[in-house]
């Protein structure tokens, strides 16, 4: 007897289930794209233990982390919500997209297994990690519905498992969410196999094992090149130009007399 939508939904997962993600391959640019908007490092400039590469990046990328009217204020009255406000913006100019459990980690992890995501940074999709913890089947629905929604040109089938993905105990697939033309919809993995026709990929962190110890650039899954054509982007975009107008804007308030307005409203 097939399940109903809401029972698909209502089901148990482990407290580490690993998810399998396969996909038709997408365009080197869209996949810059896909990270720079999900990729955790470009959202709080924030990554792995290599931080001088993190310092570097994240000045490059205009983070308001780095710009100079911040710098070596904390101790100024206003300066974590002008902050705060400051980062929140910058986000919603690069369109960075608040998943819970669907990560990309490409640019600066401290994974073991290396960067990874289930966005490759050459368009490949593929990811084979595990996702929590203790997430539930509608909370990663969700991830996945904002994700279909911001890039409608993904076609992608994903699948939770009753087991973590270095369990001794073989998994089975619990439930499956079938991406495509901007929608997503649950699927029964007894009924429909959503990977079929997609090719087998082998994701980054499948391969990376061999380098989990070492030199902190190990870190880094993203190469210069590829940063660079980032920076391209978002210039051609007029995001940069976005980004200069918001770092005047805020450079302003902290300089004084809007910086004194704010602290008294903080105050009152």
């Amino acid at each position: 007897m097939a399940r109903s939508e809401e029972d698909l939904r209502n089901l148990a997962l482990i407290k580490w289930p690993q998810m399998i993600v396969t996909g038709v391959t997408v365009q080197p640019e869209q996949a810059l794209n896909i990270i720079l908007r999900t990729d955790t490092f470009f959202r709080s400039a924030y990554g792995g233990n290599n931080h001088e590469f993190n310092k570097l990046t994240s000045k490059r990328f205009r983070h308001p982390d780095k710009w100079d009217c911040f710098h070596d204020k904390s101790n100024v009255k206003g300066y974590y919500r002008q902050s705060s406000d400051a980062e929140s913006e910058y986000q919603q100019i690069l369109g960075c997209i608040y998943l819970d459990y669907v990560h990309n980690d490409w640019a600066s992890c401290a994974f073991i297994g290396g960067p990874h995501g289930f966005m490759n940074p050459d368009g490949k999709v593929a990811y084979l990690d595990n996702i929590g913890k203790w997430p539930d089947v509608g909370d990663v629905y969700k991830d996945w519905q904002f994700i279909a929604h911001a890039f409608p040109y993904l076609d992608i089938g994903v699948t939770l498992m009753s087991q973590e993905r270095s369990s001794d105990i073989p998994g089975e697939p619990v439930v499956s969410f079938a991406l495509k033309n901007g929608k997503v919809c649950i699927v029964d993995p007894k009924e429909v196999d959503v990977h079929e026709s997609h090719q087998q990929s082998n994701p980054r962190s499948e391969i990376s094992w061999g380098n989990a110890f070492g030199s902190l650039s190990r870190e880094q899954g993203l190469s210069n090149q590829q940063l660079d054509a980032m920076i391209r982007e978002l210039t051609v975009t007029g995001k940069m130009h976005l980004i200069d107008k918001l770092e005047a804007k805020y450079s302003v308030i902290m300089s004084g007399h809007e910086l004194d307005i704010t602290a008294e409203s903080e105050s009152a």
